[in-house]
């Protein structure tokens, strides 16, 4: 897939850092100011990110003194660590940790973690550029447009506030390194630091809900007019197993875009926008790795959440009616109806057709019987020499249908209409896609 663009008119987007033969990746090289309550020291050494197996922010350094010796090997606190005021933060070359001389008499090695650190002023920033750490993403197309430096892989997208390009990292150097860079242009100067934060955690949803897992968005550069790096958010990327996942590789490079302008639509309603953001957070967590008893009641949950808010900012429902229509299963029930999704359960859920069937409620819809399942997970058996939970078959169906559910709608909520992969979908091609419940064209009647 190539689109043309003028030659010249994109500038290429590319990592500010890159993996060294070691396969850290080095942020900064040269002082560091390290203090605890009693003490402050200053140091030459290292920050740098490790992106696996488990992704690691830390300072290193190494010394003779005493400070650093007792450090070591002694009961001193872990000191805080800063940078000197009027530190270079542009990309090192070179790292600054001291080797050890050959006359010492004695020598110390350091290596703190650290959580994040925020170097710099994003108030001098004219666009940010956010790494993209994740490997669900590895076979993914994006457009090829031309760019000032040869051809290269780019994404246009919106989200509030910015203009954003996801590029491909070529050639990746290691496994370790970063799969994706992300080029955002505000659309009004000056920013500041909540707005990068906001950005980035928008993103960070954003992906996670494309993908299925969490995706690391560190760390986070501000550049200014002079492509000089003025500001930073240095942090471990935040990564997870992967799950089930609605978006394909070869239905991103559309969806994206699309989610993102469902984003931009509901920023207006500070509300949605947190509960819908809220959601997909419990989203992720009820679709990776876990048990069934937990995950179940965490979908659960995003699906109570959008209800309340979704009901009454449409209209469907006002704060007294949400408060009167007290049980959770038909508050969700009625989120279903607003959102086009069908409630009725699936034909092929044996398992909890025969719940249904037990419990003689033969108008007990999908919703109904998933949050049936949940009342019986978080609630204690009502005898204890009558202990009953749902069967492991039940578990998984009503994981199934409650996962789809809040996937649906969400979806629904940011005005998707494109095609996904059902979780549903017991049979056929494991890609086999198909078009969203609430999109679906009725056929006309024919005539009589």
């Amino acid at each position: 897939m190539s689109i043309p663009s003028q030659p010249g008119t994109l500038r290429p987007i590319r990592p500010i850092y890159r993996p060294s033969d070691d396969g850290n990746i080095l942020v900064y090289a040269g002082d560091l100011d390290l203090a605890t309550e009693q003490s402050q020291w200053v140091a030459q050494g290292d920050l740098a990110i490790s992106l696996g197996p488990q992704p690691t922010f830390r300072a290193y350094f190494a010394g003779t003194e005493r400070w650093l010796l007792d450090m070591v090997i002694g009961d001193r606190d872990q000191p805080s660590v800063a940078l000197p005021g009027g530190a270079a933060l542009d990309p090192p070359a070179t790292s600054a940790l001291p080797a050890e001389p050959e006359s010492a008499g004695s020598w110390a090695r350091d290596a703190i973690v650290i959580p994040n650190l925020l170097v710099g002023d994003f108030a001098s920033a004219e666009r940010v550029i956010l790494h993209i750490t994740t490997a669900s993403l590895l076979h993914v197309a994006l457009p090829v447009f031309e760019t000032a430096d040869g051809r290269q892989e780019q994404l246009p997208f919106r989200l509030p506030g910015w203009n954003l390009r996801l590029a491909k990292v070529r050639p990746r150097e290691t496994e370790h390194d970063f799969s994706f860079v992300v080029e955002a242009v505000p659309r009004a100067l000056p920013i500041d630091e909540e707005q990068v934060e906001q950005l980035t955690m928008r993103l960070f949803v954003l992906l996670n809900f494309l993908t299925g897992r969490a995706v690391g968005v560190h760390p986070v550069v501000g550049l200014g007019s002079d492509g000089r790096v003025v500001a930073a958010r240095w942090a471990a990327p935040r990564v997870g197993s992967s799950g089930l996942r609605w978006c394909p590789d070869h239905l991103f490079a559309r969806a994206l875009p699309l989610l993102a302008g469902g984003f931009c639509e509901i920023s207006a309603n500070p509300a949605l926008d947190a509960c819908v953001s809220r959601a997909i957070h419990l989203y992720i967590s009820a679709n990776g790795p876990g048990v069934l008893d937990v995950k179940i009641p965490v979908a659960c949950s995003g699906l109570e959440l959008l209800a309340w808010c979704v009901l009454q900012d449409e209209g469907w429902l006002s704060p007294d009616g949400l408060s009167k229509l007290s049980v959770a299963g038909h508050q969700v029930r009625l989120l279903l109806k607003w959102a086009g999704i069908p409630i009725d359960l699936p034909s092929d859920f044996s398992a909890l057709d025969a719940r249904r069937r037990k419990l003689s409620n033969p108008h007990f819809a999908g919703s109904d019987l998933v949050f049936n399942v949940r009342n019986a997970l978080v609630h204690p058996p009502r005898k204890l020499t009558d202990i009953e939970w749902p069967s492991a078959e039940e578990l998984i169906e009503t994981w199934q249908l409650a996962t789809w559910y809040l996937e649906m709608a969400l979806l629904r909520v940011l005005g998707y209409d494109g095609e996904y992969v059902s979780r549903l979908q017991l049979t056929g091609s494991v890609w086999e896609t198909a078009r969203p419940p609430w999109t679906s064209v009725q056929p006309e009647p024919e005539p009589s």
